[in-house]
């Protein structure tokens, strides 16, 4: 089994409180946690000693994490759940059923 580590499971993995279980298995992290990690920074909700975008990578190469890109399918996710037209010049994107496209 493969993991996908939200922004609360690459936070404690930072802090050692992450379930032993969890350890015996692959994982991957969206690079959408950094983002998230970010602002939680720049609101003042996390403290970090180095920048959160320095912190995310070396956290992925220190527990050997695997890195993911949202792809087309969070795109046309977001687009469906916020009833949003996307802008692209993807031709694959407008295919999908009920997705609005412009380009």
């Amino acid at each position: 089994m493969k993991l996908l580590l939200d922004t609360c499971a690459l936070l404690a993995i930072g802090t050692g409180n992450l379930p032993k279980e969890a350890s015996k298995y692959e994982a991957a992290v969206p690079a959408l946690v950094a983002w998230e990690i970010a602002i939680k920074v720049r609101t003042g909700k996390l403290q970090m000693n180095i920048p959160p975008h320095a912190w995310f990578l070396q956290t992925l190469e220190r527990y050997h994490l695997e890195q993911i890109l949202p792809g087309t399918r969070v795109l046309i996710a977001t687009c469906l759940s916020q009833n949003l037209t996307i802008l692209t010049s993807n031709r694959i994107i407008p295919t999908y059923p009920g997705v609005q496209a412009i380009w």
